[in-house]
């Protein structure tokens, strides 16, 4: 004989029925966790691209710095707001719409799932008298008795429902069960179960299943960690290729030259996916050999063009050189936007190379000094835009001047506008720069350049030796160095820093 558990998960047609409602669920619940981080990231988007342009942040007010700003604040925005963005929002409402649907499954399998209500099995109402449930369950026992119905599961299934509610209703322990634990066998073991729809159940589904289950344990999974682990064991911590390691080693030396930095950082492996297109190879052959001069010695059978057209790119940014082609210009900006990582990473690889090569000299090659300090030369010249080629004026920095301009101005007696009397002309007054700038210069240029000797740091540097409650100092006497550093050109305040140093 069946057991009541057995019986009561019984349908019309015999098959154990299942409550799909509990995998829906268990699916809602995901689907509503991806909706959620969805808006974060969406929110958080927007948010960011408000921010951009913070008003709490100075920074220079002339003409030129404001158009490269807003230039910048609006390429910023546009990658805040792109097809990453719009794709989002798609998965938003589709995730959105999965979740109606499942809702409405979940709706319809926990009405559908059948739960032990002994009235309804005997087809009377709850307020039936003893007389009443006996009557009915005489009847239904007649009607569905297995000897009335041989070869009939479904009626022999039936009879064990009627009896076991018949049990519930008229015996006290039986009723006591149901009514706290909603089965008049009492409390039954604690089972778990994995929320599976029923199609997963299905025997017909078992090998198709289990098919996709074997693709994705054994060959897409171990794919995707196969190229995960490749892939990010070609980068290093700040996202360039750990590759140029070998190109610095090889280019790179104690005796390198910051005019031969653009070459270098030109062949690293980031810029050898660049587009060669037709109508810019005229152009680019007149880049090439204008800066061939400023190279290390290389075998450019061993360059690839994709490589040439970045040193030339970077050699025209810092020379000046105006680019007409348009793709040139995207392509010279993309490059820029990756130098500051690869500066970064040139760096820290030959500090580290230096040290080993101090502690075990026949490990590596010497790199010295003058390598770092050539790196360093050169992050300072692509940041300010100035010339490796040439000594550059530190008056180039300011909106407004060239190479022309500087020359008619320095054959003003005296000669204020030479590099060596840039802190002079710094520390002028407001009036004696005006002076000074009228000869060659505007008033809107004027006023650009004077708002952005405002933001050019003028430091004033102060040194005391000491002794601590005492007036002299002696020999074997503890002195204390009182380094003071303050910033002479601001608006409010000065900002000071001290520096304290015992011997």
């Amino acid at each position: 004989m069946s057991s009541f558990s057995d019986t009561f998960t019984r349908d019309e047609n015999s098959n154990t029925q299942y409550d799909d409602s509990a995998f829906y669920t268990f699916f809602t619940t995901f689907l509503l966790i991806g909706v959620v981080s969805l808006l974060y990231c969406i929110i958080n988007r927007l948010i960011t691209r408000e921010n951009l342009s913070n008003k709490n942040i100075k920074n220079c007010e002339c003409r030129s710095c404001k158009d490269r700003l807003d230039k910048h604040y609006k390429k910023l925005r546009a990658k805040n707001i792109n097809f990453t963005f719009y794709f989002m929002i798609i998965m938003v409402f589709v995730l959105s719409y999965m979740c109606y649907v499942n809702y409405f499954h979940i709706l319809e399998n926990s009405n559908k799932f059948k739960r032990f209500d002994p009235h309804e099995i005997l087809e009377v109402s709850p307020e039936a008298t003893e007389k009443e449930i006996k009557k009915a369950y005489r009847k239904l026992t007649l009607k569905y008795h297995p000897d009335k119905n041989p070869n009939n599961l479904q009626a022999k299934a039936k009879f064990i429902l009627i009896a076991k509610a018949y049990e519930t209703l008229t015996d006290e322990n039986a009723k006591k069960n149901f009514e706290l634990y909603g089965n008049p066998d009492g409390p039954g073991s604690m089972r778990l179960a994995v929320g599976l729809p029923s199609f997963v159940l299905n025997k017909k589904n078992h090998m198709p299943i289990l098919v996709i289950f074997l693709l994705i344990i054994i060959v897409i999974l171990p794919a995707f960690v196969w190229f995960w682990f490749s892939d990010t064991n070609k980068y290093d911590e700040s996202g360039m290729q750990i590759e140029n390691g070998k190109l610095f080693y090889n280019y790179l030396n104690e005796n390198v030259l910051p005019k031969q930095m653009p070459f270098i950082f030109g062949i690293v492996t980031e810029f050898s996916n660049l587009k060669i297109r037709q109508e810019e190879m005229k152009e680019l052959d007149k880049l090439w050999k204008g800066c061939k001069d400023y190279m290390p010695k290389f075998k450019e059978e061993n360059i690839h063009f994709s490589n040439k057209k970045a040193i030339c790119l970077l050699y025209a940014y810092l020379n000046n050189q105006t680019i007409e082609s348009e793709t040139l210009k995207n392509d010279q900006e993309q490059i820029l936007i990756q130098l500051p990582d690869l500066i970064d990473q040139m760096y820290k690889w030959v500090y580290k190379l230096t040290v080993t090569h101090y502690y075990n000299p026949k490990a590596v090659k010497h790199f010295g000094l003058n390598c770092l300090n050539a790196i360093i030369e050169f992050s300072q010249a692509v940041y300010q835009r100035l010339s490796l080629t040439k000594d550059s004026s530190p008056y180039l920095e300011l909106p407004n001047f060239n190479e022309t301009k500087l020359k008619a101005l320095n054959k003003i007696k005296g000669d204020p506008f030479s590099s060596k009397k840039f802190t002079n002309f710094m520390n002028m007054s407001t009036q004696d720069k005006k002076e000074l700038l009228k000869n060659e210069f505007n008033e809107e240029e004027i006023k650009d350049i004077l708002k952005s000797c405002e933001y050019i740091p003028l430091y004033d540097v102060k040194c005391d030796i000491f002794v601590e409650g005492y007036e002299e100092i002696l020999v074997n006497d503890v002195i204390t160095i009182k380094i003071t550093i303050s910033r002479k050109n601001l608006n409010k305040e000065q900002v000071k820093f001290n520096l304290f140093i015992y011997f």
